[in-house]
């Protein structure tokens, strides 16, 4: 399918203005269960520090880390599966319907990180001894540099090509990993540079807007002169509030990529906004 990013933009504005309420409704509750999982997990490990005389926590420390990394994952993955299914442009996806497919795709999204893990490990393993073979063979710090650029630009287009599996997961519900993430390739197989370029001015404009906060709450940055509490304070804030505001743009940006992308989509989009 065609790609227009300027048309993304303005989609992902436009379905921000008009659903930010209920956007801000389901990242508050997911929020409050992240914020839950921290204090359980505070007092789980707070138990086994005053239970240290007794014995050795160091295993049940472990394994509670383990499963309060796995807990938040889960959590957060349901977040942004709900915020993706809410953007979208049908009527029906109601707060209860995207909460819903935020708790049905959260396990399948962790298949999906499971999948990243193993997959960019072996694959970064590989590369890196390539580069190391070619740069010892060469000593040359030019190739060096050609060969780390590459690989950056070849991870940042791998993430381009399956920068789909979220709405994928929330609106299509695939709940395989695997066929999430074939999906995800075919649709941006026509518009890989295009929304690689998408996707680059975004990292740009957020990054322009975190310094521009900085800037505008803690000034330059003298030798020898820390920030007072309340330049401080407006920092913090404003990182929040543009965190939040960033984060529901860009979950929306992505599922108005996808609504573009997607066949199954394009139908219920015109109907909505006709």
């Amino acid at each position: 399918m065609k790609f227009s990013a300027s048309k993304a933009f303005s989609d992902a504005f436009q379905r921000l203005g008009a659903r930010f309420g209920l956007l801000v409704g389901i990242w508050l509750i997911f929020f409050i269960a992240i914020i839950a999982a921290f204090a359980a997990f505070g007092g789980a490990i707070f138990a086994m520090v005053r239970q240290a005389g007794t014995g050795n926590p160091g295993a049940g420390m472990g394994l509670s880390l383990i499963l309060f990394y796995v807990i938040y994952l889960l959590v957060l993955f349901a977040q942004q599966i709900a915020l993706s299914r809410a953007s979208a442009a049908r009527d029906q996806d109601t707060f209860a319907v995207s909460i819903g497919a935020g708790l049905r795709g959260a396990i399948p999204m962790f298949g999906v990180l499971l999948i990243y893990l193993v997959a960019g490990l072996g694959l970064g393993i590989v590369l890196s001894l390539m580069m190391a073979g070619l740069v010892a063979a060469t000593q040359s710090p030019a190739l060096t540099f050609v060969l780390g650029l590459a690989m950056l630009l070849g991870f940042f287009y791998l993430f381009a090509r399956l920068s789909m599996v979220l709405p994928v997961m929330a609106i299509d519900e695939v709940r395989n990993p695997f066929t999430a993430l074939a999906r995800a390739w075919r649709l941006t197989a026509r518009n890989s540079v295009k929304i690689a370029l998408t996707w680059g001015l975004v990292l740009i404009a957020m990054s322009v807007l975190y310094f521009a906060a900085f800037l505008i709450t803690v000034g330059l940055p003298q030798p020898g002169t820390p920030a007072g509490p309340t330049a401080s304070v407006g920092l913090l804030v404003m990182m929040v509030v543009l965190g939040l505001s960033a984060g529901l743009y860009m979950v929306t940006l992505c599922t108005a990529m996808f609504e573009q992308l997607s066949p199954s989509s394009i139908e219920q989009t015109a109907e909505t906004f006709a």
